[in-house]
């Protein structure tokens, strides 16, 4: 499914901008420091986005890949309104529909709606790219989906994900309603928080297994 969607207009993918917001996975929206991470190279975005044009293959110098999804290990897939997530060691946490028709009139089975790229994993996303790149865990724990929680009066549902292997930290959306997920920067203003975010050290904080 995501070999058929154009990796540039045709997927929704945010991120966190390391201390209160979300943004777009764009090169124009990212921080200097997330810019550093990246090696100052946008073409390395493009190619997270799912980009094979500077692949190996075509005659650029990334890693070649055989699919645009990464692999998924540990992150089991959980269902909450028609939507299915999982996080992969592509960096991203996925959501996909999970019939068509679900979780709106118009959603395709199986094809994504959103992912998400948590900035705690920022610092390894080059390796990617690397063609001699050996595997690495990024967004490696099963999602936890809860409904119904009270967020000073509105009634929302939130996705709290961790990193696994992958890292040490935790992430939080707001998944309430599918059908506000109309473009990048509608996903972006449903980012919620990550911790330990920008500036903040907690030594006691471990891989986030459970």
């Amino acid at each position: 499914k995501l070999g058929t969607l154009d990796w540039d207009t045709g997927r929704k993918i945010v991120t966190y901008n390391g201390t209160d917001a979300g943004k777009p996975f764009r090169w124009g929206d990212l921080t200097v420091d997330q810019k550093t991470a990246l090696n100052n190279d946008s073409t390395l975005l493009d190619f997270l986005r799912g980009d094979t044009s500077n692949e190996k293959a075509n005659g650029g110098t990334f890693r070649d890949r055989f699919a645009r999804l990464g692999d998924i290990v540990h992150s089991s897939p959980v269902f909450e309104n028609g939507v299915l997530y999982a996080g992969g060691n592509d960096g991203m946490l996925h959501a996909f529909a999970a019939a068509d028709d679900e979780p709106y009139l118009g959603a395709v089975g199986g094809e994504e709606l959103f992912a998400y790229v948590p900035d705690l994993i920022f610092n390894n996303l080059s390796q990617l790219a690397d063609p001699a790149y050996a595997h690495k865990y990024f967004v490696d724990l099963t999602p936890a989906v809860q409904a119904g929680v009270d967020i000073s009066g509105n009634i929302t549902t939130v996705l709290v994900g961790g990193l696994g292997h992958g890292g040490k930290g935790y992430y939080a959306l707001d998944v309430t309603d599918p059908t506000a997920w109309t473009g990048e920067t509608a996903v972006a203003g449903k980012v919620m928080w990550e911790y330990p975010k920008a500036g903040v050290t907690d030594n006691d904080m471990g891989y986030s297994f459970s």
